[in-house]
């Protein structure tokens, strides 16, 4: 499936963007409880939760309700794929109360594209674990640096 061979585009996004983050590695944390509780909630909890919320609720609700339609003609997407993903971006706003502006800036917007790449996968496929894998790996990329 060519939508899942794109995957090392989001990862490398992702593994930039913990890069630039000012926190130090998950791995540095491991010895601790702190660090340990740090990596279940990044790795699992964080990308579960979301997955469920945006690429399972929020997209059964648009599909329920708007139905398989496409956003233009033109656009081969669903309006439940912009939709989760728009979603998914705004989400990441919430960071702005630990991250500097300019660093939650760039998350929404990777976050964004990202979201569209998901969506497709929960589109394509019609399950929820594709995308849920890819994004524990997304988090992970994100974090391991």
């Amino acid at each position: 499936m060519r939508v899942i061979n794109t995957g090392w585009v989001p990862l490398l996004v992702a593994a930039i963007f913990g890069l630039l983050h000012p926190s130090p590695p998950l791995w540095d944390l491991w010895p601790t409880e702190l660090g340990r509780r740090a990596l279940l909630w990044y790795l699992l909890m964080a990308p579960i939760g979301e997955e469920i919320l945006f690429r399972g609720v929020l997209y059964d609700l648009c599909r329920r309700f708007l139905g398989d339609r496409n956003a233009t003609d033109t656009n081969p997407l669903p309006i439940a794929v912009w939709v989760t993903s728009l979603g998914f971006c705004l989400w990441h706003l919430q960071n702005l109360s630990v991250d500097a502006p300019l660093l939650v800036a760039f998350q929404i917007f990777y976050t964004f594209f990202t979201g569209l790449w998901l969506g497709m996968l929960r589109w394509k496929t019609g399950k929820l674990w594709l995308p849920l894998g890819f994004h524990c790996g997304l988090n992970l990329a994100a974090n391991i640096l």
